[in-house]
């Protein structure tokens, strides 16, 4: 039976909400819990996968990841489109061509550098796009044997060019030189750090601090994620290369579960199941809420990001996002591992 990562789980559950916030007040760089993510993926597929003693074949790697990423996907995509046709009346318009970027999503090759002008349809998908090609890189690429020097230095590289290009990492549908997607560069190198941490966690298992200075350092840890969000002077900054190394440090210690945060944390392990549900669904929820809203009561959108409109936001995310993973996520990831090779 696998090892459970309860406190990580609960991280990626706040991170998710994170994420809803930030689509919803544009106030605070939550786009920087996308990095988190990627480096979470990193570390658990590199726990699942690469140091096992159960080998598994790529087209049952593949099929898996197809399980776990594609049906919701599928499912937010249609409603997504459904809400939007609702109060427009048409289907969006985009630069790259509406029916192509649509035909991209049904592929999740939304995000590999083919539509360089805008992200389409339901934008945080497109980290969904990145996580899957980068795990098939991760298959093919990268095995218990690869050197950590050189997985820091591919993640150096492609951070380096996301700076020298754009300064800062709210980065994902631009190419580089044409050609080079940056939203690509930039899971490349927040998945291949996450490598890096379970590599370092490994190395920490026989770590037995104290419960105090556990926790000391875990708030530490904290308030330094913390300081990363909100100490800055501009939403989009420099500071945001710090953060993928950070999370890097996070993964590592809240996953060895000592101090008191983590195991507080490990109490939103609920939240964590539904993560991939809230990430995938908040953007559907502000949709009919806000424009739907705009459009009956004829309110400006600023009027409608009230504190009380945000509080049933969150409160209708959490809530759809839990009947979409009881009755869509889980059951279709389910039904899809048992038709897979080998099941």
């Amino acid at each position: 039976m696998q090892h459970r990562f309860s406190a990580l789980d609960g991280l990626r559950g706040a991170a998710a909400i994170s994420v809803a916030v930030y689509h919803f007040y544009y106030s605070f760089p939550g786009y920087l819990a996308v990095d988190f993510f990627l480096v979470l993926s990193g570390f658990v597929l590199t726990h699942n996968y690469l140091y096992t003693s159960a080998a598994i074949s790529p087209r049952k790697f593949i099929w898996r990841r197809l399980a776990r990423l594609y049906p919701l996907h599928l499912f937010t995509l249609v409603t997504w489109t459904a809400g939007y046709v609702l109060y427009i009346g048409a289907l969006p318009s985009y630069a790259d061509g509406t029916i192509w970027t649509f035909l991209q999503h049904l592929t999740l090759t939304q995000n590999v550098g083919l539509s360089p002008s805008e992200t389409s349809w339901n934008t945080p998908s497109w980290s969904i796009s990145v996580e899957f090609w980068i795990n098939i890189l991760f298959l093919y690429l990268v095995s218990i044997t690869t050197r950590s020097y050189l997985l820091v230095a591919v993640a150096v590289g492609a951070l380096f060019i996301i700076y020298s290009q754009s300064g800062d990492l709210d980065v994902s549908h631009e190419n580089y030189f044409y050609y080079l997607n940056s939203g690509l560069l930039r899971g490349l190198a927040s998945f291949f750090i996450g490598i890096i941490a379970y590599r370092v966690y490994r190395q920490c298992l026989a770590w037995k601090p104290e419960l105090a200075l556990a926790s000391v350092i875990e708030v530490a840890l904290l308030l330094a994620v913390v300081a990363i969000f909100y100490f800055r002077s501009s939403l989009r900054s420099e500071q945001d290369f710090i953060a993928p190394f950070l999370f890097c440090i996070v993964v590592v210690i809240y996953s060895l579960e000592r101090g008191i945060v983590s195991l507080l944390f490990s109490k939103l392990k609920w939240l964590g199941d539904i993560s991939y549900s809230v990430y995938l669904n908040h953007f559907t929820v502000i949709w009919l809420l806000l424009y739907g809203w705009q459009n009956i009561l004829g309110l400006d959108m600023d009027s409608l990001r009230s504190f009380s409109t945000f509080a049933l936001y969150l409160i209708l995310v959490v809530a759809y996002s839990k009947a979409t993973y009881i009755f869509i996520e889980k059951p279709a990831q389910l039904f899809l591992r048992k038709q897979g090779p080998g099941c």
